[in-house]
């Protein structure tokens, strides 16, 4: 069993979705707003032990992280911010901790100028803090899963692989620390690609959208399934920090970039060239039936399932 496998079997309770714009399937649900706008919906979950522990992440951290998450899944669809929910749960009321995850919360409302318009706090046996999004774009340019076409080129935002790189060396006593600290930065601050996204989307017509949360590989073999191509990724334009060059020369460093998740990155399609500092182009869109292959020196060798899968991992466990 998998999260994809899991959902395919809970989509019969779905219901009537005919009022849905973007139904279940996406990064998020879109219903219809004003005018020519339409309504984003999204929920993200942050468990203490699953996606983060006391001892790695301060609570500041912890909030910063766990909202912008789930504003991730509103870059990817092109959209915005408006608002959002918290339901937080607490396993003692430690006002002190709680004050500080709003506060790291609040560090992206400076940044992308959304509300906190209620939420919930109960009490339970850890820490779990939930994020409902929601948030607005263009109807008629909403980008979605199912956009990516034979010919597109494909791009991504920022760099991957250092939240793989960072919990590798969690293990390691004897780690580089000017290294780590820029592994670590990633995985505390984690930057929701909502302007880049925005930019590049009032210049060029893009395709299809999806954000890494789970993995380069997982994530765009959920986009080559729904759009129904193949996707090519030339391992070797994968975009990646200088650091990370300290590891290129270990076994198996471009899959553990792809396999790389919680990036927080966003992977889209064009048809055209795009010149800018903010996306590098990492392959191409195929006639095909789901699948994602990587090409390296020449050769090419599938990576569709590489990734982090919740349900999968806990069938195994």
């Amino acid at each position: 069993m998998n999260e994809d496998k899991l959902l395919k079997i809970l989509s019969k309770y779905w219901g009537n979705e005919s009022n849905l714009i973007v139904p279940n399937g996406d990064d998020t649900l879109a219903i219809p707003g004003y005018d020519d706008r339409a309504y984003l919906v999204t929920v993200d979950t942050s468990l203490e032990n699953v996606h983060f522990t006391e001892e790695i992440l301060t609570f500041g951290e912890i909030g910063y992280r766990a909202v912008a998450g789930a504003l991730s899944d509103i870059a990817a669809m092109g959209g915005e911010p408006v608002t959002i929910l918290i339901d937080l749960e607490i396993p003692a009321p430690q006002t002190e901790k709680i004050e500080s995850i709003y506060k790291g919360i609040s560090a992206l409302q400076t940044k992308f100028h959304f509300s906190i318009g209620g939420g919930n706090i109960v009490h339970g046996n850890r820490w779990r803090i939930t994020t409902t999004v929601i948030g607005i774009v263009e109807r008629n340019y909403i980008l979605r899963r199912n956009g990516f076409r034979p010919g597109d080129k494909v791009y991504i935002t920022g760099d991957i692989g250092r939240v793989f790189y960072f919990f590798e060396e969690l293990k390691n006593p004897d780690r580089n620390s000017e290294i780590f600290s820029k592994l670590r930065e990633k995985v505390a601050y984690p930057t929701p690609r909502i302007k880049e996204i925005r930019k590049i989307k009032s210049e060029y017509l893009l395709g299809g959208a999806i954000d890494i949360s789970d993995g380069l590989g997982i994530d765009l073999k959920r986009v080559a399934e729904a759009s129904g191509v193949d996707i090519i990724i030339e391992l070797d334009k994968i975009p990646y920090v200088e650091e990370l060059n300290y590891y290129k020369n270990r076994k198996d460093f471009y899959l553990n970039l792809v396999s790389s998740g919680e990036e927080y990155e966003v992977c889209f399609s064009c048809k055209n060239e795009i010149e800018s500092p903010e996306v590098t182009k990492i392959g191409e869109v195929k006639e095909g039936s789901g699948k994602v292959y990587g090409k390296l020196n020449g050769q090419f060798f599938e990576i569709s399932g590489l990734g982090y899968d919740h349900i999968k991992k806990l069938s195994q466990d």
